[in-house]
């Protein structure tokens, strides 16, 4: 998860598809299917059985048109896949609601929802092995606490990973940051969380950070 505005030269946008690439080679990653955020992550998924150099490569490659508003935005995709045709698999699940938004090029399966709401909820369900945020504004914050909700609730039964790449986003030096937030209020399945500014640190705790099964009913 991740703010659509983050471009492709950006730090954020960087990490993201590192992560993306670290972890696509064993788990199938789901995005919200549009840009910044959403597209390293699926870019990183698609390039996850090839080389790191060839993830800098095509960063170098999307980093001509950093912008969505650049000339040739989408050209530069283009141009990633068919320097690396026949990426590995992932799914963007992108929304009718935010019509300014393309969907990214990197998802090998598309579900476009005309509900934003529902959208979010399904994503957040389905991503049993945990969630990735990284940098983005308020819809990505809306979707940190609905899936904190979930998590508290155990609403599907398990209790899932969240992970937060970013520390400057998440715990900043001032005001108030929304992971000690979040980590005051999951006492339940504080164990399930943890902040970094590091991917390799982030995809390790993916990894390594099994669903936790929510508490049972009488």
């Amino acid at each position: 998860m991740g703010g659509h505005a983050k471009t492709r030269d950006s730090e954020a946008y960087v990490r993201a598809a590192r992560v993306g690439w670290l972890l696509g080679r064993d788990h199938l990653l789901v995005t919200g299917g549009g840009p910044g955020i959403m597209e390293a992550g699926n870019l990183g998924a698609y390039l996850s059985d090839r080389s790191e150099a060839a993830l800098d490569t095509a960063l170098d490659l999307l980093q001509r048109a950093p912008s969505l508003d650049d000339p040739g935005y989408q050209l530069a995709a283009e141009d990633v896949r068919a320097a690396f045709p026949g990426g590995r698999i992932s799914l963007a699940v992108p929304t009718w609601f935010y019509g300014f938004e393309p969907i990214n090029l990197f998802g090998s399966y598309i579900a476009k929802y005309f509900s934003n709401s529902i959208r979010e909820d399904g994503l957040l369900a389905i991503c049993l092995h945990g969630i990735v945020f990284a940098e983005g504004s308020a819809g990505t914050v809306q979707e940190v606490f609905m899936d904190a909700a979930q998590n508290h609730y155990a609403t599907f039964d398990h209790r899932s990973p969240m992970a937060f790449l970013g520390h400057h986003r998440y715990e900043p030096s001032s005001g108030v940051g929304i992971y000690p937030t979040l980590v005051a209020e999951a006492k339940e399945y504080a164990h399930l969380l943890m902040l970094s500014d590091s991917p390799d640190e982030v995809a390790a705790f993916i990894r390594e950070s099994a669903p936790a099964p929510g508490p049972r009913g009488p």
